[in-house]
Protein backbone atom coordinates (compact mmCIF):
# COMPACT_ATOMS: atom_id res chain seq x y z
CA UNK A 1 0.00 0.00 0.00
CA UNK A 2 1.45 3.46 -0.48
CA UNK A 3 0.57 6.55 1.27
CA UNK A 4 -1.00 9.66 0.15
CA UNK A 5 -2.50 13.00 1.29
CA UNK A 6 -6.15 13.33 0.96
CA UNK A 7 -7.83 16.72 -0.14
CA UNK A 8 -7.62 18.48 3.75
CA UNK A 9 -3.67 17.27 3.22
CA UNK A 10 -3.78 15.05 6.01
CA UNK A 11 -1.31 11.93 5.76
CA UNK A 12 -2.96 8.49 5.07
CA UNK A 13 -2.18 4.78 3.72
CA UNK A 14 -3.47 4.48 -0.06
CA UNK A 15 -5.56 1.66 -0.72
CA UNK A 16 -5.91 0.91 -4.93
CA UNK A 17 -9.77 0.53 -5.38
CA UNK A 18 -10.10 -1.16 -8.74
CA UNK A 19 -11.34 2.05 -9.94
CA UNK A 20 -7.66 3.59 -8.83
CA UNK A 21 -6.32 0.59 -10.54
CA UNK A 22 -8.06 0.67 -14.08
CA UNK A 23 -7.15 4.67 -13.63
CA UNK A 24 -3.58 3.85 -13.72
CA UNK A 25 -4.05 1.66 -16.74
CA UNK A 26 -6.08 3.46 -18.43
CA UNK A 27 -3.45 6.47 -17.96
CA UNK A 28 -0.12 4.22 -18.75
CA UNK A 29 -2.41 3.04 -21.92
CA UNK A 30 -2.92 6.28 -23.26
CA UNK A 31 1.27 6.94 -22.82
CA UNK A 32 1.68 3.84 -24.65
CA UNK A 33 -0.24 5.15 -27.37
CA UNK A 34 1.20 8.50 -27.50
CA UNK A 35 4.75 7.59 -27.05
CA UNK A 36 4.87 3.62 -28.31
CA UNK A 37 5.24 0.43 -26.00
CA UNK A 38 9.44 0.69 -26.91
CA UNK A 39 9.67 3.36 -24.88
CA UNK A 40 10.25 3.74 -20.85
CA UNK A 41 7.20 4.85 -18.98
CA UNK A 42 8.06 8.51 -17.20
CA UNK A 43 6.36 7.58 -14.06
CA UNK A 44 6.34 11.03 -12.72
CA UNK A 45 4.06 12.58 -15.59
CA UNK A 46 2.15 9.25 -14.82
CA UNK A 47 1.79 9.66 -11.19
CA UNK A 48 0.92 13.31 -11.71
CA UNK A 49 -1.86 12.65 -14.13
CA UNK A 50 -3.27 9.33 -11.99
CA UNK A 51 -3.10 11.95 -9.38
CA UNK A 52 -5.12 14.22 -10.83
CA UNK A 53 -7.73 11.95 -12.24
CA UNK A 54 -8.44 10.25 -8.51
CA UNK A 55 -8.50 13.71 -6.51
CA UNK A 56 -5.44 12.39 -4.60
CA UNK A 57 -2.00 13.19 -3.98
CA UNK A 58 0.96 10.37 -2.93
CA UNK A 59 3.55 10.45 -1.04
CA UNK A 60 5.69 8.36 -2.28
CA UNK A 61 6.75 9.18 -6.11
CA UNK A 62 7.33 5.62 -6.45
CA UNK A 63 3.37 4.17 -5.91
CA UNK A 64 2.28 3.87 -9.33
CA UNK A 65 5.58 2.43 -10.40
CA UNK A 66 5.33 0.06 -7.61
CA UNK A 67 1.88 -0.54 -8.07
CA UNK A 68 2.17 -1.38 -11.90
CA UNK A 69 4.83 -3.70 -10.79
CA UNK A 70 3.10 -5.63 -8.44
CA UNK A 71 0.01 -5.84 -11.00
CA UNK A 72 2.34 -6.56 -13.74
CA UNK A 73 3.80 -9.75 -11.50
CA UNK A 74 0.32 -10.95 -10.65
CA UNK A 75 -0.99 -10.87 -14.25
CA UNK A 76 2.31 -13.18 -15.06
CA UNK A 77 1.28 -15.38 -12.18
CA UNK A 78 -2.44 -15.15 -13.51
CA UNK A 79 -1.51 -15.80 -16.83
CA UNK A 80 1.22 -18.55 -16.04
CA UNK A 81 -1.69 -20.39 -13.91
CA UNK A 82 -4.54 -20.10 -16.54
CA UNK A 83 -2.44 -21.59 -19.35
CA UNK A 84 -0.45 -23.81 -17.70
CA UNK A 85 -2.82 -26.94 -19.01
CA UNK A 86 -5.72 -27.58 -20.78
CA UNK A 87 -8.96 -29.24 -19.54
CA UNK A 88 -10.02 -26.93 -16.78
CA UNK A 89 -13.25 -25.72 -15.99
CA UNK A 90 -13.80 -21.39 -16.49
CA UNK A 91 -16.25 -20.10 -14.41
CA UNK A 92 -16.74 -16.53 -16.55
CA UNK A 93 -18.90 -14.83 -13.83
CA UNK A 94 -16.62 -15.18 -10.71
CA UNK A 95 -13.68 -14.82 -13.65
CA UNK A 96 -12.48 -18.35 -11.35
CA UNK A 97 -10.63 -21.33 -12.71
CA UNK A 98 -12.66 -24.44 -11.75
CA UNK A 99 -10.35 -27.33 -10.52
CA UNK A 100 -9.91 -30.12 -8.13
CA UNK A 101 -8.38 -29.31 -4.75
CA UNK A 102 -5.74 -31.73 -5.42
CA UNK A 103 -4.40 -29.45 -8.77
CA UNK A 104 -4.72 -26.23 -6.91
CA UNK A 105 -2.87 -27.87 -3.84
CA UNK A 106 -0.27 -28.56 -6.73
CA UNK A 107 -0.24 -25.36 -8.12
CA UNK A 108 -0.44 -23.45 -4.84
CA UNK A 109 3.32 -25.37 -3.76
CA UNK A 110 4.36 -24.88 -7.09
CA UNK A 111 3.75 -21.03 -6.69
CA UNK A 112 2.45 -19.46 -3.45
CA UNK A 113 1.54 -16.41 -5.28
CA UNK A 114 -0.89 -18.92 -7.02
CA UNK A 115 -3.14 -18.92 -4.10
CA UNK A 116 -4.54 -15.68 -4.27
CA UNK A 117 -6.47 -16.71 -7.49
CA UNK A 118 -7.82 -19.44 -6.26
CA UNK A 119 -11.45 -17.58 -4.86
CA UNK A 120 -11.39 -14.63 -7.73
CA UNK A 121 -8.94 -14.12 -10.89
CA UNK A 122 -7.84 -11.12 -12.17
CA UNK A 123 -11.03 -9.29 -13.01
CA UNK A 124 -11.52 -8.86 -16.89
CA UNK A 125 -11.08 -5.17 -16.80
CA UNK A 126 -7.57 -5.20 -15.50
CA UNK A 127 -6.97 -8.51 -17.40
CA UNK A 128 -7.49 -7.02 -20.54
CA UNK A 129 -5.05 -3.54 -19.62
CA UNK A 130 -2.25 -5.80 -19.06
CA UNK A 131 -2.80 -7.92 -22.33
CA UNK A 132 -1.77 -4.44 -23.34
CA UNK A 133 0.84 -2.89 -21.46
CA UNK A 134 2.79 -6.34 -20.36
CA UNK A 135 1.61 -8.98 -22.79
CA UNK A 136 3.63 -9.15 -26.03
CA UNK A 137 0.44 -9.12 -28.34
CA UNK A 138 -2.64 -7.46 -28.33
CA UNK A 139 -5.61 -6.95 -30.27
CA UNK A 140 -9.21 -6.08 -28.57
CA UNK A 141 -11.20 -3.39 -30.37
CA UNK A 142 -11.43 0.14 -28.72
CA UNK A 143 -8.22 -0.16 -26.56
CA UNK A 144 -6.00 -1.74 -28.90
CA UNK A 145 -3.15 -0.34 -30.38
CA UNK A 146 0.04 -1.34 -32.39
CA UNK A 147 3.46 -1.62 -31.74
CA UNK A 148 6.10 0.68 -33.57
Amino acid sequence: MASSSNKEGTKETFKWSEEDTNILCEVCHEYIKENGKTQFFKWKDIQLEVEKKIGRTFNNPNSCKHKYDAMRKDWCNWTALKTSETGLGWDPISGRIEASNEWWQKKIKENLEFRKFRQRGVNSVLEEYCEILVGDSYASGEMCIFAQ
